[in-house]
């Protein structure tokens, strides 16, 4: 939380071909970024799959661009979800390695750790996005979510748990179901969108 809240201006990202993991993860972390004040911008390789347009009614998310490279590289830190392999930053990846410091948020194992300054991986998880929750309930929302926050992060939860049929499906996985349920999320209304 430290290294975080140091920052003034953070990038976050996903991988191409974003899914509901990936997106729900960094929208959910853009707004909590943004309640604190920190400068941020959701930077991503390739556009957001129609069906899950929804997840983002502000349009928050850039697509890179070269016209994105000098607040780029003004940047403190980058943020990956759901990026566990450094080189599927591409384009992004090449402009900050050894520029911006790296952190990945993830639930699959790192492939070359080293790359990444700092990691939160957590491969027990369901999704990136039930680390991310587990990281905003310990340090900065003990009971409810913001809503602009809870919603995403349900999207992530339901993407990568099937709608809770995977096998990654465990007791915990309906815990943040509930509290996400409890801070105003429509659960109906996202699974019918999804």
């Amino acid at each position: 939380d430290q290294i975080i809240n140091s920052k003034k201006r953070i990038i976050l990202s996903t991988h191409v071909n974003p899914d509901g993991d990936g997106l729900g993860s960094e929208i959910a972390f853009y707004n909590h970024l943004t309640s604190l004040g920190i400068d941020c911008k959701i930077i991503n390789l390739s556009p957001t799959p129609s069906k899950l347009d929804f997840i983002d009614p502000n349009n928050v998310i850039n697509v890179y661009n070269e016209a994105l490279d000098k607040w780029i590289l003004q940047s403190d830190l980058i943020i990956a979800f759901d990026i566990g392999d450094y080189s599927r930053l591409l384009k992004l990846g090449e402009i900050t390695k050894g520029r911006v410091p790296a952190l990945c948020f993830d639930h699959h194992p790192l492939l070359r750790p080293e790359l990444y300054t700092y990691t939160l991986v957590d491969v027990e998880s369901p999704a990136t996005g039930y680390t991310v929750w587990k990281y905003l309930k310990e340090l900065h929302y003990k009971n409810l979510i913001p809503l602009n926050i809870a919603s995403p992060l349900y999207v992530s939860l339901i993407s990568d748990t099937g709608s809770f049929k995977y096998e990654n499906t465990t007791s915990d996985t309906h815990t943040m179901a509930a509290n996400l349920i409890e801070s105003g999320v429509d659960s109906y209304l996202i699974q019918k969108k999804i």
